[in-house]
């Protein structure tokens, strides 16, 4: 997925960033996915 334009998470990426998810009521569940980097880990956090 590193480098692909679209991946499996892109839906809630581009939902949180522009802005269409209350992040506090909304919980993402079973969505597999891994850790590319500390980098990728820490947006998630971040949010």
């Amino acid at each position: 997925m590193m480098g692909c334009k679209i991946a499996h998470g892109t839906t809630f990426k581009c939902a949180v960033g522009e802005g269409l998810l209350d992040q506090r009521r909304v919980v993402q569940i079973g969505l597999r996915g891994t850790s590319y980097t500390s980098k990728d880990y820490q947006w998630s956090v971040d949010q």
